[in-house]
């Protein structure tokens, strides 16, 4: 694991390697989704109100194991998207795999709006999301995405990186010439990358809420 560093400074290695044992995320899934194309080789599945795996190039390989959101306030309020809200889990209509997913805060103070579908001509997964405070004024949140690889059926040895392409800010991750890019239409304000349990973006939200 690397992350970027400001512009003339070396490359450093985030701390904690190897970090803690990967494992398998919930086999309790509430759909399942892929482009009825055959250019895009990208099926989805979800649960717990996040996509929850990945698979790519086929179904039976898992390249991200859980990509959902946290929310805080910087300061006392914490809340996990899987497990602190409610889930409303819709497809768009019979027969097509695409979903709708509303998540609505346990406490009540924030609604995540989900839209999810595979790119019909690209090996790519989109997700149009709409956050909405529902206790004081957006600013009081701080929205953050949490992805985790799992390359070629493994959480373990892969190589992830903050970086750009073509100019566009993205978190990459790698594991024998298999590359997930991760991109957000919104600039990041923040990016980070780490080994599991010490230095991820979870751990370190887990402990400064901010």
């Amino acid at each position: 694991m690397i992350e970027e560093q400001t512009l003339n400074t070396p490359i450093t290695e985030a701390p904690g390697r190897p970090g803690v044992q990967a494992h398998w995320s919930s086999g309790a899934k509430s759909g399942i989704g892929k482009a009825l194309h055959a250019p895009s080789r990208v099926t989805f599945t979800i649960s717990h109100g996040i996509v929850n795996e990945v698979y790519f190039p086929r179904e039976d390989i898992v390249c991200i194991n859980e990509a959902g959101f946290i929310v805080t306030d910087g300061k006392e309020f914490f809340s996990e998207e899987r497990k602190d809200t409610f889930h409303d889990i819709r497809m768009y209509a019979d027969g097509i795999p695409a979903y709708r997913l509303s998540n609505r805060c346990k406490q009540n103070k924030y609604l995540l709006e989900k839209e999810i579908v595979a790119d019909p001509i690209r090996d790519s997964l989109l997700q149009l999301i709409s956050f909405k405070s529902l206790e004081g004024t957006i600013d009081n949140y701080h929205l953050f995405v949490f992805i985790s690889p799992h390359i070629k059926n493994s959480g373990n040895d892969n190589s992830g990186w903050t970086g750009k392409y073509k100019g566009v800010p993205m978190l990459f991750a790698e594991k024998e010439n298999v590359v997930l890019a991760v991109a957000c239409s919104t600039p990041w304000k923040k990016k980070s990358v780490g080994f599991k349990g010490f230095s991820d973006g979870f751990s370190e939200l887990t402990e400064n809420n901010s």
